[in-house]
């Protein structure tokens, strides 16, 4: 489980503290990873600034992650920083017919996953870190 989980706001987000150190919890226990995660709910401007800074992409994203290099799968220490845009999720959730909890849950889940060595850039990959993902958001939201 994470051992420590530390949670700014810039941006209003409808979820509690609790709920974002269980999904993040329940993620990092799912990847069988340890450490602490830091975790940013940021507005659409500084999401677009780092998103443009890090990936070369001038717009806003939902989520970023940034993996700390002694993080990861069997790692300990950081984990990483979580970066995510409240209303950039409120939409997604709209487009989706989603709830933007849940839709904030499933970004908490999906960075943390990043966060412990999972990416979804081939299919294979994809398939395994989409399901768990799933599987945490629902384990998460009871």
């Amino acid at each position: 489980m994470a051992e420590l989980i530390d949670i700014v706001r810039y941006a209003r987000a409808p979820i509690s503290d609790a709920l974002v150190a269980r999904a993040i919890g329940a993620a990092v226990q799912s990847a069988r990873a340890r450490g602490s995660v830091n975790v940013a709910f940021v507005g659409e401007r500084r999401m677009r600034t780092a998103n443009r800074t890090y990936h070369g992409e001038d717009h806003a994203t939902d989520v970023l992650a940034f993996p700390d290099a002694g993080g990861g799968r069997g790692g300990e220490g950081a984990l990483g920083d979580l970066l995510l845009c409240p209303q950039v999720a409120k939409r997604n959730a709209g487009r989706a017919s989603e709830s933007w909890r849940r839709e904030l849950v499933r970004l908490l889940v999906h960075g943390t996953l990043h966060l412990c060595g999972y990416d979804h850039a081939r299919p294979a990959g994809a398939a395994e870190m989409f399901s768990l993902q799933e599987t945490i958001v629902r384990r998460a939201l009871r």
